[in-house]
């Protein structure tokens, strides 16, 4: 990679706030002519109303879509309408439980690779284990800090990526763009980047 004065390698995305956005714009324009971007769409699913609100505030404002379903058969048939990217089910709802939509979604051809979270107020190992067992991503005890399960949700998305990801990676260049995994790399190296600059780059 060439360097200028002192060692410095060029290709970096720059440090002022007015000259990253700058080089994002003219980062976008040469996705321009790609297919359709999308930042992950993930449904909330969760019969309390406050702690649906909770988190959808946290990652809206962290530039996700996100869908809401306050009972099963809603989130079963939302998940089949939208295919969202990724489901935080509580197991824990009146009417059709958690692990029934559960089950649903992987015995659908429609649903079956969509990314589950559990959450659920049963903290003990055993209650965690069978929620692996049945063959969750993810499982998250209430209460929860909404800000380690939002950074959760990103670890996951990144995990899977490999594999089921793949159609989602953008080039252009030397600039790489994974869109479900909300990762951007110039020069082969990973770019911190926010929440509202990947949103940016998602338009």
């Amino acid at each position: 990679m060439t360097r200028g004065k002192g060692g410095e390698r060029f290709g970096k995305l720059p440090e002022m706030c007015h000259y990253r956005h700058t080089f994002l714009v003219k980062v976008l324009a040469l996705f321009d002519t790609l297919p359709f971007r999308h930042m992950p769409t993930v449904l909330i699913v969760d019969d309390e109303v406050d702690a649906r609100e909770m988190l959808r505030v946290r990652l809206v404002k962290d530039g996700w879509p996100v869908l809401e379903a306050g009972d099963g058969i809603s989130a079963f048939d939302t998940a089949k309408k939208d295919r969202p990217d990724m489901i935080i089910l509580d197991l824990m709802m009146p009417g059709m439980k958690g692990e029934e939509v559960f089950r649903r979604l992987k015995g659908s051809n429609t649903t079956e690779g969509i990314l589950v979270i559990m959450l659920t107020a049963k903290g003990s190992p055993h209650d965690r284990e069978i929620g692996l067992k049945l063959g969750a991503d993810d499982y998250v005890t209430k209460p929860y800090e909404v800000g380690e399960l939002a950074i959760r949700m990103e670890r996951l998305l990144r995990q899977k990526m490999p594999v089921e990801g793949s159609r989602q990676q953008l080039t252009a260049g030397a600039f790489r763009l994974y869109r479900n995994a909300l990762s951007f790399y110039l020069n082969e190296e990973e770019v911190d980047l926010t929440g509202s600059e990947f949103k940016l780059l998602m338009i």
